[in-house]
């Protein structure tokens, strides 16, 4: 068996070729992903009265494992009631301790805090978001629970990351851009959420 670190091995290439199979819509809609949720957060904290920041974080630690419908949901249900069943508990509690005490602390681990990071700098090269869908488009082919393990270490989550960079670098456009643009195309092939 594989040692988890050896289980992830792809290559900056298998990006480039998803970029450059992106069609017209994946590839605008990629432009503006990011841009398009700072808009959304933005709206939203203004209707609650909420700082946008908040809401960027507080979406960014509800993302995990639900779709971006979803996500907005469990935000304005949490901005609401100051609860929302649409995620794990203790995502909830880390968003509820983000809007009502700024305790932006709670929100640990890479990809959620890449995440937000994205949403606040839409054309910036921060930390690529590395999540399942990032790393199935770097592979090259849908990874599945036990490759997932292999995450869990920084050096491969780092060579993953370089990846992206470099891919960014290659076509010229920013890392978050990159990374949008090619989820977009492999969502569109690849996923239904």
């Amino acid at each position: 068996m594989a040692k988890a670190h050896n289980v992830l091995r792809g290559t900056y290439q298998n990006i480039l070729v998803e970029y450059d199979r992106a069609d017209r819509r994946a590839m605008s809609a990629g432009w503006t992903w990011y841009s398009d949720m700072m808009r959304w957060c933005e709206g939203t904290a203004m209707k609650y009265g909420v700082a946008p920041h908040r809401v960027v974080a507080a979406f960014a630690a509800l993302s995990p494992m639900i779709t971006v419908e979803q996500n907005k949901r469990a935000v304005v249900e949490v901005l609401e009631t100051g609860h929302t069943t649409l995620n794990f508990p203790a995502n909830v509690e880390k968003a509820i301790a983000i809007i009502d005490h700024g305790i932006f602390e709670a929100l640990r681990g890479e990809k959620v805090e890449a995440f937000a990071e994205a949403i606040l700098e839409p054309y910036g090269d921060g930390v690529p978001v590395v999540d399942r869908h990032a790393v199935s488009v770097y592979m090259g082919k849908a990874i599945n629970d036990q490759q997932r393990k292999g995450l869990e270490r920084k050096p491969v989550r780092n060579r993953i990351q370089n990846a992206y960079r470099k891919a960014a670098t290659a076509r010229k456009v920013p890392v978050h851009v990159m990374q949008a643009i090619v989820w977009e195309s492999y969502r569109e092939r690849e996923v239904s959420v």
